[in-house]
């Protein structure tokens, strides 16, 4: 009944252009997210049993436990512009516009996605030790208690995952019958909807509400010395947070700019080479082995955290600041 229910919401949803989708095996709809307007489903496999579906609180927010598992949002398809390039002008504004665009990230152009899942939230290590089996995580529960602005806490298995390769994703999303996201699905799902520099807008100052990033806070609690980090800003972290901690974007997604960085499905090439239809993955540059590297993490400044941002890693590579963000 409650697939009958998502499947009407869908077919007769202007977000969604009268998208026919069947029932998913192994998803249970939880409804549309309040803000975005976007269905919602929960991902049975990765959930704990004895565990209760995730409820909505007042704000349509989802309280989430460390048995809950992936949350997948319905992405609708179409066509968005990719990438960013630097302006003209000093003082220009546009969409698509950055004065710090780097060249890999242009030449900016239209990529047609078919519509896809993602997760609302970055895999946790909960989730990960459920498919898994063991947690690699750096800063995981039974370390030492880490510095937020209300006073000490301890991490838990609400917290992302990291210190993880492309290839052990890789498995992970195998066992789990996922992928990780194409880097044009990441991107795209990353700005919401929106063409401006960080999905909250062109103003940084907005990160503080909306990301996880190294900034004055850590600085001054215990972050590495000499790290580089904004001074002008304060989240009010040393090191990640339980996923869903702050505020999302137009899409109901959290954390697309900081807390951990996120592998991707795709070899690295550049935005001259072609894109696959529907899921827009990229044709890699001749002898690529390397694999994109996707959004912010708490141990990196703003700078890094803007939507068109691309790094890259070889496949065996971890990182303390480095998760997973599964798609469908």
């Amino acid at each position: 009944e409650a697939w009958k229910a998502a499947c009407a919401r869908i077919l007769t949803s202007e977000r969604y252009e009268k998208l026919d989708l069947p029932p998913q095996l192994g998803l249970i709809p939880l409804g549309a997210d309040p803000p975005s307007g976007l269905e919602e489903f929960l991902h049975w496999e990765s959930h704990e049993r004895g565990t209760p579906l995730p409820a909505r609180d007042k704000n349509g927010r989802f309280r989430l436990s460390e048995g809950t598992g992936l949350v997948f949002v319905l992405i609708p398809g179409g066509t968005f512009r990719m990438g960013a390039e630097r302006p003209a002008t000093p003082d220009a504004r546009g969409p698509n516009l950055d004065p710090d665009a780097e060249s890999s990230e242009s030449p900016v152009k239209d990529v047609t996605l078919a519509p896809y899942f993602i997760s609302k939230y970055e895999m946790t290590q909960g989730q990960w030790l459920r498919v898994m089996g063991t947690s690699p995580s750096k800063h995981g529960p039974g370390g030492r208690p880490y510095a937020t602005r209300s006073g000490l806490q301890k991490t838990t298995l609400l917290h992302p995952v990291e210190q993880v390769s492309w290839d052990h994703c890789r498995e992970a999303m195998e066992r789990l019958g996922l992928l990780l996201p194409t880097e044009a699905q990441w991107e795209h799902s990353a700005r919401g909807g929106g063409t401006t520099i960080w999905h909250c807008g062109d103003d940084k100052s907005a990160l503080d509400e909306h990301e996880n990033l190294a900034d004055a806070f850590g600085a001054a609690n215990g972050a590495p010395a000499g790290f580089s980090h904004d001074e002008d800003l304060n989240d009010g972290r040393t090191i990640h947070a339980p996923v869903g901690t702050y505020l999302p974007n137009g899409f109901g997604l959290f954390d697309v700019g900081g807390n951990v960085r996120e592998w991707c499905r795709d070899r690295y090439g550049s935005y001259t080479n072609a894109v696959g239809n529907g899921d827009g993955e990229r044709t890699p540059d001749t002898g690529s082995r390397t694999r994109v590297v996707r959004g912010g993490s708490f141990d990196d400044p703003a700078l890094l955290a803007r939507v068109t941002f691309r790094d890259r890693g070889e496949p065996p590579f971890v990182n303390i600041s480095l998760g997973a963000r599964p798609s469908r």
